[in-house]
């Protein structure tokens, strides 16, 4: 296996890019870890990050992302996330409200359900 850091990737396919943390890869499989600072309360807003990368993988390597991990380097916890029906789901849902923003050329509205785990809190605070 080897391993790569700090890897671009844009799928035209999906329309979404990003900056994976590290990749653990072999000849099949293609297995994002994401470098955290803080253990949020809330892991979903990780995991569904977690997951878009699996999906950029599949699509732009070509490889098995089925599952991936999140690193927590304060502590030095390794998480292994397995995505199932209810992440795939959730994804699914807030990706086709981001095309249908983009595609009307309007602002979402608000949403503060996750700001615990939110890394623009400080920029945001004044509309709360």
């Amino acid at each position: 296996y080897s391993k790569r850091f700090d890897v671009k990737l844009y799928s035209e396919k999906l329309k979404i890019s990003g900056v994976i943390d590290m990749i653990i890869e072999n000849k099949n499989d293609a297995i994002p870890v994401d470098f955290k600072t803080n253990e949020p309360i809330n892991y979903t807003a990780y995991i569904l990050q977690l997951y878009s990368y699996s999906l950029l993988l599949e699509d732009v390597l070509g490889k098995s992302s089925s599952y991936g991990f999140i690193l927590f380097t304060s502590t030095k916890k390794l998480t292994r996330i397995e995505y199932d029906y209810e992440i795939k789901d959730l994804f699914q849902k807030i990706y086709l409200e981001i095309v249908d923003i983009i595609k009307s050329e309007r602002f979402p509205e608000p949403s503060f359900l996750h700001c615990d785990g939110c890394e623009y809190l400080n920029f945001c605070g004044d509309i709360k």
